[in-house]
């Protein structure tokens, strides 16, 4: 969290951050809005206990990196998988840790790759639920998931033999073992737990068992990864509840785009913009650089491949934005099927085909691949290849930075324009009794994306109807 996430330094802290700095219960549970300075008070929070060893748990490897650099020596930074690493993934570094193939597995137990693939697929959905067996997550209805069963449970019983070389234990195996085995968090004083609304279910188990003072700490708004299996851990708990609201990253008219999301759910607890000045755009271009986010991959590529000449940046690298399947949509619309490689889309042989599946199950990533190839036909490969050069640029010599909703989680620009989000008109078709639940991940991914900005933010067609729809002060 950089300095602009700070109070003015006459007052270094507010209400709502002394408050969590002072708590001493055993478990305190902070709700931070985007962009209220969680890090910060959870800096805060260690440099006041300097006498006491905290174990700080953060989301990935980059956070943990880079808590390591800003963190007072007292604090250690690690991932839930770094933790367990040292207890239980050690015993495998012999044997290797990775993941199994389909194609290995079919070999051990001379099966089909269809069925060791499934096999595969509920060892997987096991080692990040917080089921103690296989079996447990098993779809008693999915005829696929009871014939896999058998080999995933033997599957597992091999990923756990060290002397197995031939199976490999995967990362989340051994983080799986640590909670099995029952192990608790040993040379530690207190735990601060980051991002706690997409919690690994395991790493709640885990920290459940503890007898330490825990600070578990998320916003609800901010659950994105619900796809993967993540559970919001804010629910999980029982504790003194706290409030962070003030945010100095943006001013009130940012903070009122991102606001319109939240009383969509009747939340009450808004975001209060305390930052520089800000402003809202409906139309127009940004002048000089900005950051564009969209909430496909397809979605951001499209936009760079319609910025012309311009320099772009992409967050977290090209090579990520999976242009792969744009160009196999585009084998399928120039009658050559035999050159598609993507699993999904090899199911078909026309172009034609592929957009009918991608309207009939609603698919937000396939239906923006489909309109790229639409946009560029026959040129999309060389549009794919210009766009790859100009990237190869250091990020700040870029003149458009470009993101996904999910990757822009935890940044801020001074100037983002929102590219497409889910379509405004089929949530209203929805059962109203529904529709919030079935939309809740897009409206968090809106929300999330709507509170990057800290100076100018071009909302887009459904923020705007969101606007309309659900006034704010």
């Amino acid at each position: 969290m950089e300095a602009r996430d700070l109070p003015p330094p006459a007052k270094r802290w507010t209400p709502e951050q002394t408050r969590v700095l002072n708590a001493e219960g055993a478990v305190s549970i902070v709700h931070a809005r985007s962009g209220a300075g969680k890090t910060t008070v959870l800096r805060g929070y260690a440099k006041k206990r300097p006498q006491r060893r905290i174990l700080y748990l953060v989301f990935s490897k980059p956070n943990q990196i880079e808590a390591e650099a800003s963190f007072p020596s007292n604090t250690k930074p690690q991932t839930s998988h770094s933790l367990a690493f040292g207890v239980t993934g050690l015993r495998y570094r012999r044997k290797g840790l990775a993941d199994t193939k389909p194609v290995a597995v079919s070999r051990i137990f001379g099966t089909s790759n269809a069925t060791a693939s499934a096999a595969i697929g509920l060892v997987r959905k096991f080692l990040s639920s917080g089921c103690d067996t296989v079996a447990a997550v098993v779809d008693p209805r999915n005829m696929k998931d009871r014939s896999a069963l058998p080999y995933a449970e033997q599957l597992w019983e091999l990923m756990k033999d060290p002397n197995r070389r031939d199976v490999p234990m995967p990362h989340d195996g051994y983080l799986k073992l640590f909670d099995l085995e029952g192990h608790v968090v040993k040379g530690y004083d207190a735990i601060l737990f980051d991002e706690a609304q997409d919690a690994n279910p395991i790493t709640v188990n885990i920290l459940k068992r503890q007898n330490i003072p825990l600070v578990v700490v998320g916003d609800h708004y901010q659950s994105i990864y619900g796809f993967r299996g993540a559970v919001d851990a804010l629910e999980q708990f029982s504790g003194e509840h706290f409030m962070l609201t003030n945010t100095f990253r943006f001013g009130p008219e940012i903070a009122q785009a991102a606001n319109s999301v939240l009383s969509m759910f009747g939340e009450r607890d808004l975001i209060v913009g305390r930052g520089g000045p800000s402003q809202l755009h409906r139309d127009g271009k940004p002048e000089g650089p900005y950051t564009f986010l969209s909430r496909t991959n397809a979605g951001v590529i499209h936009h760079g491949i319609a910025s012309g000449t311009k320099k772009l940046h992409f967050v977290g690298g090209f090579e990520n934005y999976r242009t792969e399947r744009i160009l196999d949509a585009y084998f399928l619309y120039a009658r050559m099927p035999g050159e598609v490689r993507d699993h999904e889309f090899r199911e078909f042989s026309r172009f034609d085909q592929l957009v009918e599946y991608g309207e009939e199950i609603d698919d937000m990533e396939i239906n923006a691949i489909v309109e790229i190839v639409k946009a560029f036909g026959m040129t999309t490969p060389l549009r794919l290849d210009d766009l790859r050069a100009r990237s190869a640029v250091p990020a700040e010599q870029a003149e458009i930075t470009m993101a996904t909703f999910h990757r822009s989680k935890g940044l801020e620009w001074d100037n983002v324009v929102l590219g497409d989000a889910f379509d405004w008109s089929k949530f209203l078709e929805e059962d109203p009794r529904k529709r919030l639940a079935k939309f809740r991940e897009e409206l968090n991914l809106l929300y999330v994306a709507a509170s990057r900005a800290r100076k100018h933010l071009w909302i887009n067609a459904t923020l705007e109807a969101i606007m309309r729809a659900y006034p704010v002060g």
